[in-house]
């Protein structure tokens, strides 16, 4: 992966994490990225999940699309290449399930990773709303699709 360094800040914005839930995918759990040699540019964050704009949630205004699971990783410049362990936090933006994502200016990770050059930090971008807790147990065809298993009652 590349990624950009900044104000003593290296960060990979972008990254998958699993295949894009589209086409033969839409509906079903996260697959696993195939294995590549390739050197991806993760400068930019991705796309935020599908969600009707909302004035109060800047996430909601930046490019949006299924192709959505990415995530993006701060770290210190100072001890990047240490060779010493870290621990990681991970951030999971909220929203009801219904809006919101990491490009929303609250979640950028160079102010925090700067101001703690002993963690990194990753937030992470996931489907919302319908393309994401869709219940098909119950419609012909669904076995094999999420949904609640029998006598569930969730």
């Amino acid at each position: 992966m590349l990624g950009r360094s900044e104000g003593g800040v290296t960060s990979f914005k972008g990254v998958p994490y699993a295949k894009p839930p589209v086409g033969e995918l839409r509906w079903k759990a996260p697959q696993a990225p195939d294995s590549s040699d390739k050197e991806i540019e993760c400068y930019k964050f991705g796309y935020t999940a599908l969600q009707p704009e909302w004035p109060t949630e800047p996430a909601s205004y930046y490019p949006k699309n299924e192709d959505c699971l990415t995530l993006n990783v701060w770290e210190s410049e100072g001890t990047a290449d240490s060779g010493n362990s870290k621990p990681v936090m991970v951030f999971f933006h909220g929203g009801a399930y219904g809006w919101g994502g990491t490009t929303d200016p609250m979640y950028d990770g160079q102010n925090f990773a700067k101001a703690h050059d002993d963690v990194i930090l990753i937030t992470c971008n996931y489907r919302l709303g319908l393309m994401s807790f869709a219940d098909f147990s119950k419609i012909e065809g669904g076995s094999g699709l999420p949904g609640r298993e029998p006598g569930d009652s969730r």
